[in-house]
């Protein structure tokens, strides 16, 4: 299975962005975002650098706790084939990193 690496956004503009997480950002085939609504999605769509985010999974889903279940399965299905960078405010923080992490494949 290819790999899925999570990257921090902070909670600011594209600013604060790290080094290593646009570089990531840049390279990665597949890229995902928790939502469009942070500050970044604009600057990273002027910057042409294409994403999906969960936003349509967050409104379906009724409580955080199915969001994070589903979002792990749905992100999982997207990594099958490329490597998948995740972006989320604070990968320490956000509940979808540890339900993504227990949805791993055994092994």
């Amino acid at each position: 299975m290819p790999a899925i690496t999570v990257v921090t956004l902070s909670t600011g503009d594209e600013t604060l962005l790290t080094r290593q997480t646009l570089l990531a950002w840049e390279q990665a085939p597949i890229r995902g975002l928790r939502t469009g609504r942070h500050p970044v999605a604009a600057w990273l769509t002027r910057q042409n650098l294409p994403f999906e985010t969960l936003d349509a999974l967050y409104d379906r889903c009724e409580d955080f706790d199915q969001f994070n279940r589903e979002a792990a399965a749905y992100l999982l299905r997207c990594a099958r084939e490329q490597e998948l960078v995740y972006a989320v405010a604070d990968a320490q923080t956000d509940c979808t990193v540890p339900s993504l992490r227990a949805a791993l494949p055994k092994g």
